[in-house]
């Protein structure tokens, strides 16, 4: 199992990745990752064992992407101000950057918290991988797999940023929810969503352990994704504005799932170039943050909020099938 130093970077990254530089940094987080799981794990366990435990530390990204943005601002704007969400997530950051520059090092042996006798099991037992690019860009990309997971995650970004975007203004305006009300009906479903991140890793990895790569990967984000979709239209639909916080929450919370195990698969595939392909499929999320969020907004005000939702929910379900089609054991062959 990874180191807690393994387990706490991958959180402390996720609560920084998700600032506004995160189409920027997830892709570097996800090398990082992988760099930091050979290093702790090498010569530990055998290299089938490894792959299981190969979600971990994205397991603890992502709950630190919710814990660092979407809790803090949505704590920050109900009590003291929006202002003062800026000045924790930016003060963080900064002690994150001080503390980074004196711990992190980039080999076993320069680090003081690791014992003689475990430094020598490492270094005689590692294998390094090679990270230099041995193809073109569009050969790796070339491949029906690929654009599969690209697809899928286009769809789960369209659902996360509905809830960093639009849901307060959905559940304000489109519900009619009161703003005394708003404060914790905002904020909740994003506590539950950092658990479902965190479960999501580690089911996966018990998956991957029983049913073995492909579906150990598929099975967890396929049902997560599909109850989503299903909670999304049913909030969408329930005339009781409690009950679809409530939906709404568990939405998140298995929607979540999805995203340490996504990230899993493109390491997974990705090998010695997962740099490449979380780049693309993070590209492929934004684009369909993007697109989406603007769509929402157009559909909100030209019809209703009823219809944008149910597209949302449906997009879901959308990417809950492509699972299927996707499959962990394929490897990018390098020339």
């Amino acid at each position: 199992f990874p180191s807690h130093d393994t387990l706490a970077t991958g959180f402390w990254l996720g609560v920084l990745g998700d600032l506004k530089a995160r189409s920027a940094a997830l892709e570097n987080v996800s090398v990082t990752q992988a760099d930091l799981v050979d290093v702790n794990m090498e010569g530990i366990v055998r290299s089938d064992a490894l792959d299981t435990y190969q979600s971990v530390s994205s397991t603890f990204t992502a709950p630190g992407s919710y814990t660092g943005v979407d809790v803090i601002e949505a704590l920050g704007l109900t009590i003291y101000g929006w202002q003062m969400s800026f000045y924790v997530l930016g003060g963080v950051g900064l002690l994150w950057v001080i503390f980074w520059i004196f711990w992190y090092k980039e080999e076993p042996s320069e680090a003081k918290d690791i014992s003689k006798e475990e430094l020598n099991f490492i270094l005689e037992n590692r294998q390094l991988s090679d990270h230099s690019p041995k193809q073109s860009v569009w050969k790796i990309l070339n491949h029906p797999n690929l654009w599969i997971l690209f697809l899928m995650y286009y769809c789960y970004a369209a659902g996360a940023y509905f809830f960093q975007s639009w849901m307060p203004k959905y559940l304000q305006q489109g519900r009619g929810i009161s703003e005394e009300n708003m404060k914790w009906m905002a904020s909740a479903p994003f506590v539950l969503g950092a658990i479902g991140c965190f479960l999501g890793g580690v089911l996966s990895d018990k998956a991957v352990a029983r049913f073995g790569k492909k579906w150990g990967r598929r099975i967890v984000p396929l049902l997560g994704m599909a109850m989503s979709g299903i909670c999304l239209m049913s909030a969408a639909l329930t005339p009781n504005d409690t009950l679809a916080v409530v939906l709404l929450s568990v939405g998140l919370a298995t929607m979540d799932v999805t995203a340490p195990v996504a990230w899993a698969v493109s390491m997974d595939i990705g090998g010695t170039q997962s740099g490449t392909i979380s780049g693309a499929m993070n590209s492929a999320g934004l684009l369909g943050a993007y697109l989406n969020t603007v769509a929402f907004g157009y559909l909100a005000n030209t019809y209703s909020y009823l219809l944008p939702v149910m597209l949302i929910g449906g997009l879901l379900l959308v990417g809950a099938f492509l699972w299927l089609r996707i499959d962990a054991n394929y490897r990018l062959k390098h020339d």
